[in-house]
């Protein structure tokens, strides 16, 4: 081969390693990029809001008198209904709201059927970061609609009466706030669900045996929504 001819595809050789060079270099700069963002995103990403129920119990207890037959009718006898609600936000970047929360009280009826025995409107809870806010909720209340009664009929009838194997949904507006800029990150409806817990008379709540009960944003797959008995304000 004449010395010019090789010359040149000497050169060729080395203009096609210097592209593969370049070409790998940049492969591996943007997945260097990739890595970092998606690293980044991990470290950034606002931690969610966890609830629990102290105790794992609901109390409810007869307002009134306490000796004669209890009236489970229609706006008959009161009960009061007693728990607490734990909100936990665990990070350090972030403040968290949760706006117009409602509970429902579910338990299984007279034909072991999962229906939402009480809703209940919860007050707004602001959670500052690494902060714990403890929602006390109390409620008196008489029968409003008949599927009812069961319920406040069972946990009426006197000492130890209770309904166990029971579950709490809450929803509300997850509202997550950056605490340096005030900038609202996210703004979303977030549902929780919170079992087992037990509806008694408050003995569960103040004994050892007692323990709190994590809520999970997992909905049940066997468990669906009945229509409200009445939203209590």
């Amino acid at each position: 081969m004449a010395p010019a001819a090789d010359a040149i595809l000497k050169k060729s050789a080395f203009r096609c390693l210097d592209v593969a060079r370049y070409v790998v270099a940049a492969a591996v700069s943007m997945l260097m990029v990739t890595v970092l963002v998606c690293a980044v995103k991990v470290v950034h990403r606002p931690h969610d809001l966890t609830l629990w129920i102290i105790g794992g119990s609901v109390s409810a207890e007869r307002a009134g008198d306490l000796n004669g037959p209890f009236n489970a009718n229609i706006r008959g006898d009161n009960l009061t209904f007693t728990f607490t609600l734990q909100a936990v936000n665990p990070s350090g970047r972030v403040r968290i709201y949760y706006t117009n929360p409602i509970a429902r009280l579910r338990g299984r009826n007279s034909s072991s059927v999962m229906k939402t025995m009480l809703a209940l409107r919860l007050p707004d809870v602001s959670v500052e970061h690494q902060s714990t806010v403890d929602i006390n909720v109390l409620m008196n209340t008489f029968v409003l609609v008949p599927g009812q009664r069961f319920y406040f009929e069972a946990l009426a009838n006197g000492s130890g009466s209770s309904i166990a194997d029971a579950f709490m949904k809450v929803n509300g507006t997850r509202i997550v706030q950056n605490i340096f800029t005030g900038q609202n990150l996210t703004s979303e409806q977030a549902f929780y669900y919170c079992s087992p817990i037990v509806f008694d008379e408050g003995e569960y709540y103040s004994s050892a045996a007692a323990v709190n009960v994590p809520c999970t944003e997992e909905a049940p797959t066997t468990i669906l929504d009945d229509p409200l008995p009445g939203i209590i304000n």
